[in-house]
Formats: structure tokens, sequence, C-alpha cells
């Protein structure tokens, strides 16, 4: 079979394909040690009960439920704009909201009414003061956008992390070693098998069972 011979080949020339998935791994690793570590830092905003009238309540626990969630989530929005970055922005001693546009994310749980702020930095403990720091200006400045100032209190503080987010060493090292794998494996293919393609004369024949063929 066709791809029993090319486990052989793949075998007998084993050391191409170690050779190639060192030095694909040692390339990788290279790269990676050049790029700037980022550090992602995350803080924790919990919304309390938004102030319901008698009559609209709902007794159905599944609609309140997912009532809370689409409120979460467009709250997410609300901490990612112009007026809670430019605050933030100002506490840092940045220059405004744009400064912040690329370091800032929030997501809403979506089973709970919590909202997660990550600040993203080359330093570690800057990335803790930039989540922090919107957290704040979101607390701040709730009572402005929904009106309602016990409405969302500070769960939990980000913290300085230990480790950077990116670059993965670990991860882009074996990644760049099975992609040399692979690309050592084709290699081998192509130069076992291009030969007989490009020469029909080298093409192996196969018989008809006459006698002529014997």
């Amino acid at each position: 079979m066709e791809f029993d011979r090319l486990i052989d080949i793949v075998r007998r020339r084993w050391w191409l394909v170690v050779l190639a998935a060192v030095v694909a791994g040692g390339l990788a690793f290279a790269v990676t040690q050049t790029q700037p570590d980022k550090y992602r830092a995350s803080a924790s905003l919990r919304m309390g009960q938004f102030p319901e009238r008698p009559e609209k309540s709902d007794k159905n626990p599944n609609k309140n439920n997912a009532a809370r969630e689409d409120q979460a989530r467009a709250f997410a929005k609300l901490v990612t704009g112009e007026a809670v970055l430019s605050e933030a922005a100002q506490d840092l001693g940045l220059s405004g909201a744009a400064s912040l546009r690329h370091k800032v994310t929030a997501t809403a749980y979506d089973d709970t009414t919590r909202v997660r702020i990550v600040g993203i930095d080359r330093n570690r403990d800057r990335a803790a003061e930039i989540a922090n720091a919107v957290a704040q200006a979101t607390i701040d400045l709730n009572p402005d956008q929904l009106g309602n100032p016990a409405l969302v209190t500070l769960e939990e503080p980000a913290t300085p992390p230990k480790r950077p987010a990116t670059p993965d060493v670990k991860v882009n090292t074996v990644l760049g070693m099975m992609v040399g794998l692979v690309l050592a494996c084709l290699a081998i293919a192509f130069l076992e098998y291009w030969p007989r393609m490009a020469n029909p004369a080298a093409r192996p024949r196969f018989g008809t069972g006459h006698a002529s063929d014997r």
C-alpha cells in the first residue's frame, strides 16, 4: 500500500524529520523571545437589582434572569464607552479615552450579573492599575449613566498577574515543532514521488495477466 510505503520512507529518514522539528521549534522559540510581554489583569463588578415597578415585574424567574443578563451585557458596553475611559485616563494621567481604547475590555458573565474588566499593558502593575481605574470610574459615573448610585459595586479588584498572557513561549515552540514535522513529511514524500511522476518511464508497470507481460 502507498501509505505503508510512505511510512517506511519517513522511518528511514527519521533524522530529517527530527532535524526539521528542532529547527522549526528553535525558530519559533527565538521569534517568541523577541516579542514584548503583555499582561492582563482583571477586576469584577457586580450589578445589583435594577429598580422594578411592581406592575411590570415578571413572576417567571427565567425571564427575569434573561433580563438581568441583557442588562449586564449592555452595561459592559458602557464600561468601555467614552465617558468611563476618559475618567479612567484622567486618573491614570493619560491623554484621553483613546489611550485606553486598546488596553481595556469588558465582558458580562453569561450566568450572572457580573462584569469582568480586563486591563492590558506591558507592565504587570500598570495592567492592574488600568483595570482598577476603569472599574472605579464606572462606579463613580454610574449615577449619571443608569440613575442608581447603589447599582454597581466592586466585587474583586485587579491584582498584578504573575505571568504574561502573551506571548506563550511553550505553546509557540510546540506549534513550531509540529509545523516542522508536517513540512518534513511533505518534503520527503515530494522528493520520493516527484521523480516518478515527472518521468513516466520510471513508473512501475502493472501486468495484464497475459503471457506477453511475463
